[in-house]
């Protein structure tokens, strides 16, 4: 008897140790995310000009590269990404992904939703 209830108290100190670990490591990603979309100024960065994928117009990039879905050179535009010409698609769970077209959310592969005005 007394060796069943030392085999259940173990489980349960294991099992917390856990649940605190696993709390901990939710929490920590959370406030590191928030502070990357802090940090991300996304109008600042597109205001000298930006390149985007001629195939494929979602696809933009602040520096010269190929588009990962075609491999086509990205091109240059001077001025800044005006979104509204073209509607802006947010996800729910990061809103501070914004893409012009329909797709899914790069950070964590969730619909986008059409931004309500």
């Amino acid at each position: 008897m007394e060796k069943k209830v030392l085999i259940i108290i173990v489980l349960l100190i294991i099992s917390t140790v856990l649940a605190i670990g696993l709390f901990y490591q939710s929490v920590t990603n959370e406030n590191s995310m928030t502070e990357e979309s802090e940090k991300h100024d996304h109008a600042a960065e597109m205001a000298e000009g930006y390149y985007f994928c001629p195939m494929h117009p979602d696809v933009i990039d602040q520096e010269a590269g190929s588009c990962p879905m075609c491999d086509m050179d990205l091109v240059f535009v001077e001025g800044e990404h005006n979104h509204d010409e073209e509607g802006e698609y947010v996800c729910p769970m990061h809103p501070d992904v914004l893409e012009t077209s329909p797709g899914n959310c790069p950070v964590c592969g969730m619909k986008l939703i059409e931004k309500e005005v």
